[in-house]
């Protein structure tokens, strides 16, 4: 169990920390290159696409690390083919559907300025090729093809994206947030054509068409909580930034989505682990094994936390200069990243909360407790962001993450018996 958690989670931590390192490094050019204005512009566009990806997803992408670990379990073969081609042809459809209808929506409230309908439209032709990326590094995730689930997203995307950036630059020597998001619809392009051969490479079999023509299964139904689960926790991290576009210049919005960026970097082990584990999650429980899903637990929580501590610590002591290699303005965003580095602190010592209750059949109570933190979440936005601008968002999006993980912990103590966090680690009864 220690061998799978550490060699899986070793090389998870390399892709991601290469993803990190690049990402850190195209936001620094950008920002340097494009100026705040035109990151501001990209970033709230790239708000929506994100959570119209929510709605193309369906939720399937989580679905296949639990559903499919269950399905090899039972060698049910046929299944995992019938899993695929109703995620696939279903995403697919709903992104084509949401790009749409997301245009119109847009356009109809006037929630986008009419001089960034070009960025919209670029940001739109992304969704599918999104979307399917994300899908297929899911299926591939659930079948423990954990570094080939990995590469597309995490190595591909940021490394085309930097070579893209660079020629684009060069090219025309004007950077606008128009380069920037023709620059991502090219690495995810990329991206999902890697993630296509990785498919057919370990899964071959899915490709092939199903024995049977109808399976039963409650995959929508299971698919729908997860996708409204998705939807509002997606809402509870990018509500601030929609509201923000109201009441703050798009300088100030760049600087508070570069400080929100900085202090990701407090959830990468935590992403990393969960990676790993939420397929073992799935099996072990399905298996009834609860005292090896708590060794699992507790061993992953104990290294999530202590390699966690130093990214705190480096971030508080030189948060100041690592805002300032965007630009010397972005040292206004320092009060956002100290908020927010407490919030991933707590969000860390809870324990993989989320994705625990979502392995185990438990993503309705997931949903029910993020809803409640987003109801906290839009009226402490409402009320503080008009007062105190980017500290009041930054206020009110981290209370509403700690009061989720909270609940979440709550739940994973009542509904399955274990207490996943870093303070006390015994089964309770």
């Amino acid at each position: 169990m220690a061998r799978y958690l550490v060699r899986g989670s070793s090389a998870s931590f390399i892709i991601i920390a290469f993803n990190v390192g690049l990402t850190f490094l195209n936001s620094i050019v950008i920002a340097n290159l494009a100026g705040d204005y035109e990151l501001g512009r990209y970033e709230y566009i790239m708000t929506w696409i994100n959570l119209f990806c929510i709605f193309a997803l369906f939720g399937y992408h989580t679905l296949a690390v639990r559903e499919i670990p269950k399905l090899k379990a039972n060698n049910d073969f046929e299944g995992i083919k019938h899993f695929w081609q109703q995620s696939f042809w279903w995403v697919l459809l709903a992104a084509f559907s949401t790009s749409i209808l997301g245009w119109y929506t847009l356009n109809y409230f006037n929630l986008v300025d009419a001089s960034d309908y070009n960025l919209l439209k670029i940001g739109l032709l992304m969704l599918p090729v999104w979307v399917i990326t994300l899908l297929i590094s899911g299926v591939l995730r659930g079948s423990k093809h954990i570094i080939n689930s990995q590469l597309p997203v995490q190595v591909v995307r940021p490394l085309i994206f930097v070579i893209a950036v660079t020629c684009l630059f060069f090219g025309f020597q004007k950077f606008t947030a128009t380069s920037i998001l023709i620059a991502q619809l090219f690495a995810l392009t990329l991206a999902l054509v890697v993630s296509i051969y990785y498919l057919k490479t370990n899964e071959r079999h899915l490709l092939s068409k199903p024995i049977q023509n109808e399976y039963e299964s409650n995959w929508s139904k299971a698919a729908l909580l997860l996708f409204f689960q998705g939807l509002v926790a997606a809402l509870n991290t990018k509500f601030d930034i929609l509201l923000l576009n109201n009441y703050c210049t798009k300088e100030e919005l760049a600087y508070y989505a570069i400080a929100v960026k900085v202090a990701s970097l407090m959830g990468i082990v935590l992403m990393t682990v969960n990676l790993v584990i939420g397929p073992e999650i799935s099996r072990l429980y399905n298996q009834k094994n609860i005292v090896k899903l708590e060794m699992l637990l507790s061993r992953s929580i104990k290294l999530i936390f202590i390699l966690t501590l130093p990214i705190a610590l480096f971030l508080i002591m030189f948060g100041p200069f690592v805002l300032s290699l965007f630009g010397k303005e972005f040292g206004v965003g320092y009060p956002v990243l100290i908020i927010f580095i407490f919030v991933a602190l707590v969000n860390v010592a809870a324990g993989s909360v989320g994705n625990i209750l979502n392995m185990t059949g438990y993503e309705k109570h997931v949903f029910y407790g993020i809803l409640i933190s987003l109801v906290f979440n839009i009226v402490l936005n409402i009320i503080l962001i008009p007062l105190y601008g980017i500290i009041g968002a930054a206020i009110s999006t981290g209370s509403a993450i700690i009061i989720w993980n909270l609940i979440l912990w709550w739940f994973v103590k009542k509904k399955i018996g274990i207490n996943p966090s870093i303070f006390n680690f015994k089964i309770l009864r």
